[in-house]
C-alpha cells in the first residue's frame, strides 16, 4: 500500500497527471521499484488522518544535519507505529 497525504503524489503515482518537477525523480522512482512487489494499490489519505508522517515531517524540518533511520521506530512516532500495527493484527 502506497500512502500518501498530497494528492498530487497520489495522482502522478497513479498516472492521471505529469508530476511536478518538484517530486518528479521521487515518482519516476518508486515507480521503477513496483514490480518488486506482487500487489499494489495506492491510497489518498487526509492529513489528519496521516499522523506518522505529519510528525515525521515536522521533526524532519529542524534537522540541520543529514540523518537516517533503519530498522528503528523514531521514538516521537512509536504509539503511532504501535497503534497501527495492533489494528492489522
Amino acid at each position: 500500500m502506497f500512502e500518501s497525504d498530497s494528492m498530487v503524489v497520489y495522482s502522478a503515482l497513479q498516472g492521471l497527471i505529469e508530476p511536478p518537477s518538484s517530486i518528479e525523480n521521487v515518482v519516476i522512482g518508486t515507480l521503477r521499484q513496483l514490480h518488486f512487489f506482487l500487489q499494489i494499490a495506492f491510497s489518498h489519505t487526509h492529513r489528519e488522518g496521516n499522523t506518522i508522517a505529519n510528525r515525521q515531517a515536522k521533526y524532519a524540518h529542524f534537522i540541520k544535519d543529514f540523518v537516517t533511520w533503519m530498522e528503528d521506530t523514531l521514538p516521537i512516532i512509536a504509539i503511532e507505529v504501535s497503534s497501527d500495527v495492533n489494528q492489522i493484527s
